[in-house]
């Protein structure tokens, strides 16, 4: 019996959150293997205990034996077919860059904008979206506009009363999920500033309320084939907004 047979064998005998925890996994097997138990809790929406005793349950001492265990199950189920799997990743970018040019112009020029005529911009991104922020913000301040690069909720808390309406604040989440940055929001609830982005591959975050404006980028497929969240669209998004912000600065 797999690990994945274990899993859907004992999930009706599970606690709520311990089956939260199983369901969240059978749905994303492949990128389970690359990250925290930090992201499992917060997409799961549980707590970090409560995926330690689903891992228990499952017969592993803690979180790290059954990533490695779930680390092992992927690598066999692959190698028969990684020539497969690249060809499709490949395969799957080309189909979405051709549609990259469908990303609302009106929206992005509002971004450009606001990046250049802020006082200072928040570029926040957890686990993997930490990796877009962080690119973002550099290349931000290597032209001249101050930006600062928020990777933990924890640092993200102590900017409450540096935000401001004369600050833009840019959130790259895959999922469209906000959720780590929760007490910062909920805090600015009141004062968030106009010039709030989310940037997101999830096309149902034009629900979020949070943000007063959505740039959804496409990625279709691409969850389905990468074993980590597929960061390439946001770099390449990235590069696209640096070189307007350039363009626009030399008029």
């Amino acid at each position: 019996m797999t690990l994945i047979d274990n899993i859907i064998r004992k999930k009706d005998s599970l606690s709520s959150s311990e089956k939260a925890v199983a369901n969240y996994i059978l749905k994303n097997q492949k990128p389970i293997a690359t990250i925290t138990i930090a992201k499992i809790a917060n997409e799961s929406q549980t707590s970090i205990s409560a995926v330690q005793r689903f891992c228990q349950t499952m017969g592993f001492k803690g979180f790290k034996d059954f990533k490695f265990a779930l680390q092992s199950y992927e690598l066999i189920n692959q190698k028969s077919n990684i020539i497969d799997t690249d060809d499709n990743i490949i395969n799957a970018y080309q189909q979405v860059l051709q549609t990259m040019n469908d990303v609302n112009k009106d929206i992005l020029h509002q971004l450009t904008k606001d990046l250049i005529n802020s006082s200072v911009n928040f570029i926040l991104g957890s686990f993997y979206s930490s990796i877009p922020a962080n690119y973002l913000s550099l290349a931000l301040n290597d032209l001249g506009y101050l930006s600062i690069s928020i990777d933990d909720s924890d640092k993200a808390s102590h900017l409450i009363n540096t935000i401001n309406n004369d600050s833009t604040i840019v959130v790259f989440s895959i999922s469209g999920d906000a959720g780590a940055y929760q007490d910062l929001f909920s805090s600015l609830s009141d004062s968030l500033p106009q010039k709030s982005y989310l940037i997101t591959m999830n096309p149902n975050a034009s629900q979020n309320s949070l943000f007063s404006n959505i740039i959804i980028l496409p990625a279709k497929n691409l969850d389905h084939i990468s074993v980590i969240d597929p960061q390439g669209i946001n770099i390449i998004f990235i590069e696209r907004l640096i070189n307007s912000i350039y363009k626009l600065r030399k008029k």
